[in-house]
């Protein structure tokens, strides 16, 4: 248990940024949510925004979008590389803990085998590009900060991909889902509360803060749900999940990296063992279907 601190957390209109928002006020601490207007990344006054009485400050705002990104790579660059220096060298003058977020996408994704942190990334994307140079940019800036690097994130207040394939399930609709990209789901409680046991430690550097277990498809990810509502009776049928293929979507403009499943040992490290990501997604099922 910390003592209580005051917590400063970017993007908070996004997923991850409002859940960490949530959880860390949830637990007394003193949460400033840093939006768009209190906040602006791509400012050259950004610091006179920041402050020294903060004892963290979390920075999960990026521009995420991959066909957004090839089609802004400027501003891409801006948010997710340059703002994040800015950031992390005023961390480092100031003695504030800077945790920044990164991306499985700085993965070039050919291999069928988990990345670890000592495998060199190769992203093949404006998105994966610009936050890997944030990486660098932020380390080199301030060797003492935290690099996250997380993927399918899931279970935060706004809907993602597991809560809609769960509600079109119960209401008996199709669903289709990408069979031939893997990675790893994550269940956002659990990526905060592993946040929280970092902050307590003195790690620092890259971690790849994601579940263990094997590696998994979106379609898998999808399957995987629906037969374990069928045996926790909150269907009544077995469903079948159609495959969908990344060829077939004619609307990605950028490339989308195949295997990008990441090794949690650098997280285990500093926290002990982590959940598999069934026991994970297990659990939010259960709370999210209490109800037959």
């Amino acid at each position: 248990m910390h003592d209580l601190m005051k917590i400063a957390i970017t993007g908070v209109s996004g997923r991850v940024g409002a859940a960490l928002a949530g959880f860390f006020a949830k637990s007394g601490h003193e949460v400033i949510e840093l939006d768009r207007r209190s906040l602006n990344l791509a400012s050259s006054s950004m610091p006179s925004s920041l402050d020294p009485s903060w004892d963290v400050l979390f920075n999960p705002a990026a521009i995420s979008a991959p066909d957004l990104c090839e089609d802004n790579p400027e501003e891409a660059y801006q948010v997710n590389a340059l703002a994040p220096r800015v950031m992390s060298a005023w961390c480092a003058e100031h003695r504030v803990k800077f945790v920044h977020f990164s991306t499985d996408y700085v993965f070039a994704g050919d291999e069928q085998r988990k990345c670890s942190i000592e495998q060199v990334p190769l992203p093949r994307t404006i998105y994966g590009k610009t936050k890997r140079a944030g990486e660098i940019a932020v380390l080199a800036a301030n060797p003492q900060a935290i690099v996250a690097r997380v993927s399918w994130i899931y279970g935060a207040k706004k809907p993602g991909f597991v809560d809609s394939v769960m509600a079109k399930i119960r209401l008996g609709e199709q669903v289709t889902s990408i069979a031939d990209k893997y990675s790893l789901p994550t269940r956002m409680d659990d990526l905060a509360h592993w946040l929280d046991l970092l902050l307590a430690t003195p790690a620092c550097g890259i971690v790849h803060a994601c579940h263990g277990g094997e590696a998994v498809s979106w379609h898998g990810i999808a399957q995987w749900i629906a037969d374990e509502l069928y045996r926790l009776q909150r269907i009544e049928r077995r469903v079948s999940i159609t495959a969908q293929y990344l060829s077939e979507q004619k609307n990605f403009r950028a490339h989308r990296p195949v295997h990008t499943a990441m090794g949690n040992a650098s997280l285990e490290k500093w926290i002990g063992p982590v959940s598999d990501w069934q026991d994970a997604l297990r659990q939010h099922l259960l709370e999210s279907t209490i109800k037959p």
